[in-house]
């Protein structure tokens, strides 16, 4: 079972609330989109490594110091931010 599912049968379980439970195949049918609507796909992890590849010639690598940071925590989150503006 899913974490959409979990959650709406918790709201179901011993409520006297008809609605609650009524809204539950709409609550787990708008998570399930969501995923599909968030997941990576093949298509994707071009983009992400041309971002990544672009980022280490651009403006923001120029400093030696900053060039210490390629593969690090800080330069996959740069590339993430990069990724979901032009998503």
């Amino acid at each position: 079972m899913s974490k959409a599912e979990d959650l709406a049968n918790k709201y179901c379980e011993g409520s006297s609330f008809e609605d609650a439970c009524m809204e539950r195949p709409a609550y787990i049918a708008g998570y399930h989109q969501a995923e599909k609507d968030l997941e990576l796909t093949w298509e994707d992890i071009p983009k992400i490594f041309q971002i990544s590849e672009e980022l280490k010639t651009s403006w923001w690598f120029k400093d030696n110091e900053q060039t210490k940071l390629i593969g690090t925590q800080t330069f996959w989150e740069e590339v993430l931010k990069r990724f979901k503006e032009k998503r």
